[in-house]
């Protein structure tokens, strides 16, 4: 990397540096993810609801960290600046540093698209099945193209030195062609994933009987992950310019702030809904109390995978009424509600609860607590 072996021309504009402006930015994204999956995580402990998702998130965080302390130590040998003042003894370890960063990348991403994909899981319940399976295709083989990508890093080259220490004799590589194909291939297909990890929840919100204001708002919140899908994007973009690139410690600035972009992103949008509780509690008063319910987890509060709660309004109940809709199996602790949708769905309401009912005959309201709907989406 030194001056006089590769016949670099002298910067015009000198001796400057990138590295600390990169830092600023890919610190502070750091800085962010910490605070929204440590709100994330307490959120969901105060709802006593964690599950897989948080911890692959959490995984996805520490991972991230690690990725952003990788970076400043090539920021340190030499990234930002023009080569021409690159000191050649920073050669080595510049490469060595880049080589280490590789596997941290790719299993940030893996991590936090895994996260998202069994979030969404939880708004499809027991329906969607094929969106299910389409969704655990992907994810599996995005970690398999991660595991690929970390032994394709430590065979490449043999011995393995080679990879950071151009120096050494008689050295077996494989052609430079092949990583930087592979590289572009894992790029693309993350955009891919973000962008189906975003539009496959709202696909489902427009079939659910919402107010329209409500699922454009839903839609908003879940489609946040199609930045992440534009970043990684950019991204791919940037490596195939970089290709072609002499004064490559100085043009790779905008490759690293997009590439910890990307990964900021796709833990940022993967958790933001989570924070829904949050959000309900500051500016509405509502506590955070424990989930409640059947089984599960919902996309928003955490309980099952086939459940999302919300309070039901009141309900009139003619006792002698037989017909869809009205009140049955009245006791004390149970109430069962059953009706049908437009498009013939069953619905069903059950909560436990102590009532005492109105007289016989009565069009008194009966205020029913909360309570969970099973819809064609599963129990809400």
């Amino acid at each position: 990397m030194s001056a006089p072996m590769m016949m670099l021309p002298v910067p015009p504009d000198g001796d400057v540096s990138r590295g600390p402006a990169l830092l600023g930015v890919i610190w502070t994204m750091v800085a962010i993810d910490i605070v929204v999956v440590a709100l994330r995580l307490w959120v969901r402990f105060a709802k006593r609801s964690v599950g897989a998702d948080d911890y692959l998130m959490l995984l996805a965080c520490i991972f991230f960290i690690a990725t952003v302390a990788v970076e400043t130590m090539i920021v340190h040998y030499g990234l930002g600046k023009h080569m021409y003042y690159v000191p050649p003894q920073n050669g080595v370890p510049f490469l060595k540093w880049v080589f280490i960063l590789q596997s941290f990348t790719f299993f940030t991403l893996a991590f936090a698209k895994a996260s998202i994909a069994i979030l969404i899981m939880r708004l499809m319940g027991v329906e969607g099945r094929w969106l299910k399976r389409l969704l655990w295709v992907n994810i599996v083989f995005f970690f398999i193209c991660a595991i690929l990508s970390t032994v394709f890093d430590l065979v490449s080259c043999t011995p393995i030195q080679a990879q950071w220490d151009h120096t050494i004799q008689d050295a077996k590589c494989w052609p430079l062609s092949v990583n930087a194909d592979w590289a572009i291939f894992i790029s693309s297909y993350s955009s891919f994933l973000d962008f189906l990890l975003a539009l496959v929840p709202i696909s489902i919100i427009w079939k659910l009987k919402l107010d329209t204001k409500k699922k454009i708002a839903i839609s908003v919140l879940l489609g946040l992950g199609m930045l992440s899908g534009v970043a990684a994007a950019v991204k791919t973009s940037e490596s195939q310019r970089l290709g072609s690139q002499v004064d490559f410690t100085w043009e790779a600035w905008s490759l690293y702030a997009w590439s910890t972009a990307e990964y900021f992103l796709n833990i940022l949008c993967g958790t933001v809904p989570t924070l829904k509780p949050l959000y309900e509690c500051i500016v509405n008063g509502k506590p955070m109390r424990p989930s409640e319910g059947r089984g599960g987890r919902s996309i928003f509060y955490g309980s099952s995978m086939r459940s999302d709660r919300f309070r039901l309004g009141n309900f009139s109940k003619d006792s002698n009424s037989k017909k869809s809709g009205s009140a049955q199996n009245i006791s004390e602790g149970t109430t069962t509600w059953s009706t049908k949708d437009s498009n013939n769905k069953n619905i069903v309401v059950e909560q436990s609860y102590d009532i005492e009912s109105a007289s016989k005959n009565s069009q008194e309201p009966i205020r029913v607590p909360d309570g969970l709907v099973e819809t064609p989406y599963g129990r809400h």
